[in-house]
């Protein structure tokens, strides 16, 4: 079948949407099409073809213009299968199901805690007056579609009655073969290790870390990887007192930061409180528990739960609590190390993409067999 992947929101290059999605449905033999706004012309990279949609600087104007630029995009009803990744594309997705199209939607965060979150939107309350009309759109469109997708089991309840299939955003373990460590004197390793691998935002806790190395006062060193996500914030981390045990390696490629992993001593996921985090499934914690790293987490709620057996928990809006966490796990290196390994074991028998890319083959079968129908 030809299948349209879409998103006018994330990179092309997506973890999720690119190296599991897209690999994977050409790899059972699709053909597949990867449509988004953040490319230039069209492009192939491997069998996958990359076709360019209108992009719009404006967030607004995304939001407001998303759908007509998707369908207006170049041989829009060319595809058996349409496969949407930003619930603004609904409304796209509703007009090619009436068209007889098969239609999926996925769903890797809570709708409503995202666009709470958005601070660039407005005021809190109008926020939350947009994210309770978001909802009431979502639901009343959600159940024309063919199938959703959801990333975390959490997501489950709020789709059921929809033609729900629960995806996990597990690592995908072929992205760690033969991964060279980083080497240089650049990279040199004097002290213990913390990394923070990830986007790098107010929200997912980067303040409340830098503010964690100036009480450890030199005891360890921060390594962070992955991009500046919002304006300034760059320039607010590097002028507190605790950038000076910081080390700020870049972005890169999907696959080409884990060369740093083996060097960690501890992995970290300082997300703070926000109704989008508290039940999140990141690729964080899975992929430092893939290289053999201690975890340490917000202690939210959910995240004591799933990561009981593999992880530690602070308060992350306590740069005390966040420090006090990663002196204890270089105390008891012993304890902390066989505990990574139950966690290694974990994610390698259960919780990687081996295990969950075949729960969307067998989804795309069934498209196959009744697209005629």
């Amino acid at each position: 079948m030809k299948v349209a992947l879409i998103s006018t929101v994330h990179d092309p290059y997506d973890v999720r949407i690119f190296h599991k999605a897209a690999k994977t449905l050409s790899e059972a033999g699709h053909s597949v099409f990867l449509l988004s706004a953040k490319i230039n012309c069209e492009a192939r990279v491997g069998s996958i073809t990359l076709i360019p949609i209108r992009r719009r600087e404006s967030k607004i104007a995304r939001i407001l213009f998303s759908t007509l630029d998707v369908l207006s995009s170049k041989k829009i009803l060319n595809y058996d299968v349409y496969h949407f990744f930003d619930p603004e594309l609904i409304f796209a997705g509703f007009f090619l199901r009436m068209l007889g199209k098969k239609v999926v939607l996925e769903v890797m965060e809570n709708i409503k805690g995202m666009v709470e979150s958005r601070k660039w939107i407005g005021k809190g309350h109008v926020r939350i007056l947009l994210a309770e009309l978001t909802w009431f759109f979502d639901r009343a469109f959600f159940r024309c579609f063919s199938s959703i997708i959801v990333a975390r089991p959490d997501l489950i309840k709020a789709y059921s009655k929809t033609k729900c299939v629960l995806i996990n955003n597990y690592p995908d373990f072929n992205s760690f073969i033969n991964i060279p460590v980083a080497g240089g004197e650049v990279y040199k390793k004097n002290k213990p290790v913390v990394l923070y691998s990830g986007g790098l935002t107010e929200i997912r806790g980067i303040y409340k870390l830098i503010e964690a190395m100036e009480i450890l006062n030199g005891a360890v060193e921060l390594w962070l990887v992955g991009p500046w996500l919002e304006k300034d914030i760059e320039e607010r981390c590097r002028k507190m007192k605790g950038f000076s045990d910081v080390r700020y390696l870049g972005n890169f490629p999907y696959g080409e930061h884990y060369r740093f992993f083996p060097s960690a001593d501890i992995g970290i996921v300082p997300f703070l409180p926000a109704r989008n985090h508290y039940t999140t499934m990141p690729n964080k914690p899975f992929e430092y528990m893939a290289f053999r790293i201690p975890v340490l987490m917000s202690n939210f709620h959910y995240w004591k739960v799933i990561f009981a057996e593999t992880s530690d928990f602070f308060n992350p809006l306590d740069p005390y609590s966040i420090a006090e966490s990663i002196t204890l796990v270089l105390k008891n290196r012993e304890r902390y190390r066989k505990r990574a390994e139950i966690a290694y074991e974990k994610v390698s028998a259960e919780m990687n993409w081996d295990k969950e890319k075949i729960k969307l083959i067998d989804l795309y079968k069934s498209f196959d067999v009744f697209q005629n129908k």
